[in-house]
């Protein structure tokens, strides 16, 4: 097991890879987490119906975390080869898969928002409330599947930096225009629920913003042609959704059971649901968190492949299916020691 683990070019690749695109997936994350604790201060009503919505859109991005990892086999291996050609139209496949799936979300929530929160409680003040939130926050959507592409592509091309400092600008900004927003503070509006979802609104297209414009500058992989990026290939199609079919089956089928539990939760009434939401907030970053590690596990087992160092790879996925599962384990026994003081942040918060 030592010798496994002593290898220096392991690790100086693990850390400079892996560490940046946990950061940024949390990051990415809390987003909720700034909304449930700000909303949690207009009352259980408010911010179950915040946490519901929430829960809508953590299936969304389930599917798009299959449509990504699939992104990242191709992506990181093509990496390993410098096939910029390649890498591109395999972005282009995913931005158009996203965004498709992303719409159809999109189309529902606007379209019957009533219908959405009815799945998981019929109460007329939860509907309402939750309805208010959802219309606003459902422009996020195309933004999330946008940026989970673009920063997929360059965490896969080794740019792990700009996603990260992308993630921590946009949550700054989502913490700072919800405070504005939600209780009308410098010079904006009280706009309760509704400031909640259009500060999330606004954050999200700021991030997809700042990516194209570093890009811009930076002159980086994502920029090209767009002939160069929707010009793919019948074949190349093809074998992307053969791959990453049952990835996004698997991560579909995950959010769905996820999903499943919160509705039974919901539906025995918004109070529960209102300690569920502060529950998933934090358990949401945590797997978030590991999705990262196991993004970086994709990109350089990817890479070595790419390359032909097929026995590099082999030795990857096995420093990785220690690693893991070990830090899961102390992140675990570190959240039931303090679990009071975690949830007490909202409390915190309340007394503001």
């Amino acid at each position: 097991m030592f010798k496994l683990f002593n290898n220096k070019r392991f690790w100086k690749t693990a850390l400079t890879l892996a560490v940046p695109v946990a950061l940024q997936n949390m990051l990415t994350s809390s987003f909720t987490l700034a909304d449930t604790l700000l909303v949690s201060r207009l009352g259980d009503v408010t911010l179950s119906s915040v946490g519901m919505v929430g829960q809508w859109g953590w299936l969304m991005t389930m599917v798009l975390v299959g449509f990504c990892s699939g992104t990242t086999v191709f992506v990181s291996q093509f990496w390993g080869i410098k096939d910029t050609r390649r890498i591109r139209s395999t972005c282009g496949i995913a931005l158009v898969s996203s965004l498709a799936v992303s719409g159809i979300f999109t189309i529902i929530s606007l379209v019957i928002p009533q219908y959405v929160l009815r799945i998981f409680n019929s109460d007329p003040a939860i509907i309402a409330e939750g309805s208010k939130y959802l219309l606003v926050v459902a422009w996020s959507y195309f933004a999330v599947a946008i940026t989970n592409v673009l920063s997929t592509v360059l965490r896969s091309t080794e740019e792990v930096k700009l996603p990260m400092y992308v993630s921590a600008f946009t949550t700054v900004l989502n913490i700072f225009l919800d405070y504005c927003m939600i209780f009308g503070k410098c010079g904006f509006p009280e706009m309760g629920i509704k400031g909640a979802a259009l500060a999330t609104s606004i954050s999200a297209w700021a991030g997809v913003a700042v990516i194209v414009i570093v890009s811009l500058i930076r002159k980086n992989i994502l920029i090209a042609p767009l002939r160069e990026m929707f010009d793919f290939r019948k074949e190349e199609v093809k074998a992307f959704y053969k791959k990453t079919a049952p990835v996004v089956f698997n991560e579909g089928m995950w959010g769905a059971g996820t999903f499943t539990f919160n509705v039974i939760y919901a539906n025995m009434g918004y109070e529960y649901f209102a300690a569920v939401t502060i529950l998933r907030s934090f358990e949401n970053i945590a797997f978030i968190f590991f999705i990262g590690l196991c993004s970086a596990c994709s990109v350089m087992i990817g890479k070595s492949i790419g390359m032909g160092r097929i026995d590099d790879g082999v030795k990857d996925s096995k420093r990785f299916a220690f690693l893991v599962p070990s830090i899961a384990v102390a992140v675990a026994i570190v959240i039931i020691i303090f679990r009071n003081q975690l949830v007490g942040i909202f409390n915190m918060v309340n007394k503001i």
